[in-house]
């Protein structure tokens, strides 16, 4: 904080200290602080370093200069000065009660006759004047009451002195004068707080306050209070319209020598005139306080308005655009019911669609599961067909190979029995036994090369050659033989031009 705001806010709470005491307590800060502003009071007597609601120097520079660092210098600025016109609006009331009450010591009047009577208040009551009791619902913190020249209007017997209501409208009018913008009193009107901001939300969450349902928030120039059945005040009501319905007769001439608008409606569609009540006692002195050429041009404008109500031709208007109204409110919910309607039926159709396409991909799904399934099965038969002519193959393999071990067996048996030859030790007897012993091995030799598998080996050994090979074995192929081993294509490898003699 700057040495131009320390100053200025020093002065401020010296302004403020009334009793000079060095500290600021609650009920010298109500004084400056009201209306829209009592936030920042609640925000200062809420720290926590505030004891017993006494506010020292050193708190209120320290509270000024977290408004500063928070809004900035010209907010800080706004503050004061708004501040300090709160003082002087004090000074003025203060000074201005003052000389009141030292000009009514002095001339001691009596009072005028036609002064409503003050009713009494009970002996031991609380008089308080913004005690919520007087008010309506008892569970908030004063912040339901109507503003003060309200009060004083309304409810002039909870007051102990006489009240000065020309003073009291002059201090209004200097207060109204005071505010930025400047504000004229005269034409001020209670306005709920919903339709001044034109916007859909809980008028009473504004107001810290207890409520019932038939609770309004609303506010009359800087202040805001609750508009409820025991305040007795309507909204867009002006001064004029509470001191007629307070038949207050002081009040009312006050707001006449002011300049109130005397044709003013408030939201009920009453003018000031028509708010003060008939069984009222002092009902009569307060119509006698309108100016009686007003009166009588009011009492023509409403038998104007009658005569005009009981006019058939203005019946006849007002019925035909009452039916052109209500043909067009019908035709407009007529409309509705049809785009409604519609709006349904494309609804449904839009759902059967929907459930008809989830129907049609669960019947592709399910078809395609089945194909599935069935291109499994027949994987699985073809497996199964494959796997028992594999066997079958082993088996006549395995029976083929057990034939050629028996074949030397079997020759040995069919040969006949020969006796052993003499041994005769002669050249020639030796040659021949070598001969014979060839002609065996070759035999032997042929039957193993007979028994042998043509391919690869031959053709290794220069013999043949690869191509040739494949070719002999494609061409010697017998295909009756394949239909036989269950449609097994596989060709074997057998030379069968070099069949044994057994097979």
């Amino acid at each position: 904080m700057n040495h131009q705001h320390l100053a200025a806010s020093t002065d401020l709470f010296h302004r403020i200290d009334i009793k000079c005491d060095g500290v600021l307590d609650t009920e010298e800060l109500q004084v400056v602080f009201g209306g829209k502003s009592m936030v920042m009071l609640h925000r200062l007597l809420s720290l926590p370093d505030i004891e017993d609601e006494h506010v020292t120097l050193d708190q209120w520079l320290r509270f000024l200069d977290d408004v500063r660092t928070q809004r900035g210098d010209t907010a800080l600025d706004t503050f004061i000065n708004y501040l300090n016109r709160s003082c002087d609006t004090a000074d003025l009331q203060r000074i201005s009660a003052e000389e009141a009450a030292a000009e009514e010591l002095a001339a001691s009047p009596s009072p005028a006759p036609d002064t409503p009577p003050r009713a009494l208040v009970e002996e031991g009551a609380d008089t308080n004047p913004t005690d919520e009791m007087f008010w309506g619902t008892p569970n908030s913190t004063n912040t339901h009451v109507p503003p003060e020249i309200m009060i004083k209007i309304l409810r002039p017997d909870l007051f102990e002195e006489e009240l000065d209501y020309p003073a009291l409208f002059e201090r209004e009018e200097k207060q109204a004068l005071n505010e930025v913008p400047p504000r004229d009193y005269t034409q001020t009107v209670v306005l709920p707080i919903s339709a001044e901001f034109d916007r859909q939300v809980d008028p009473r969450s504004r107001i810290n306050a207890g409520y019932d349902k038939d609770t309004t928030a609303a506010e009359y120039g800087p202040y805001e209070f609750e508009v409820n059945r025991d305040t007795g005040v309507e909204l867009r009501d002006t001064l004029l319209h509470v001191s007629a319905r307070a038949c207050n007769v002081e009040a009312i001439r006050c707001c006449i020598l002011a300049g109130f608008g005397l044709s003013r409606r408030n939201m009920k569609g009453q003018v000031p005139y028509q708010c003060i009540p008939e069984d009222h006692p002092l009902a009569d002195m307060a119509k006698s306080c309108f100016p009686q050429e007003w009166i009588l041009r009011y009492q023509k404008l409403m038998e104007a308005q009658q005569a005009q109500a009981a006019n058939p031709l203005i019946v006849a208007k007002r019925a035909k655009v009452a039916a052109q109204q209500e043909a067009a409110l019908r035709e407009k919910q007529a409309a509705l019911e049809a785009a409604e309607a519609r709006r349904m039926e494309f609804a449904n159709r839009r759902t059967i669609e929907l459930r008809r396409r989830e129907e049609a991909e669960r019947a592709a799904l399910a078809l395609k599961h089945a194909e599935e399934d069935q291109m499994r099965r027949l994987v699985a038969a073809e497996s199964e067909a494959q796997r028992q002519a594999e066997q079958i193959e082993m088996e006549r393999l395995a029976a083929s190979r057990a034939a050629r071990s028996q074949v030397p067996a079997s020759i040995s048996r069919a040969s006949p029995a020969r006796s052993p030859a003499p041994s005769v030790s002669s050249p020639l007897a030796g040659s021949q036994r070598s001969a014979g012993s060839q002609r065996s091995s070759a035999q032997r030799s042929s039957a193993q090369r007979a028994s042998r598998k043509p391919g690869l080996p031959e053709a290794a050994r220069g013999r043949q050659s690869m191509t040739s090979v494949k070719k002999k074995i494609y061409q010697e192929f017998d295909s009756s033989h394949a239909a036989k081993s269950n449609g097994r294509t596989s060709v074997l490898l057998k030379d069968r031009s070099r069949r044994s003699p057994l097979n």
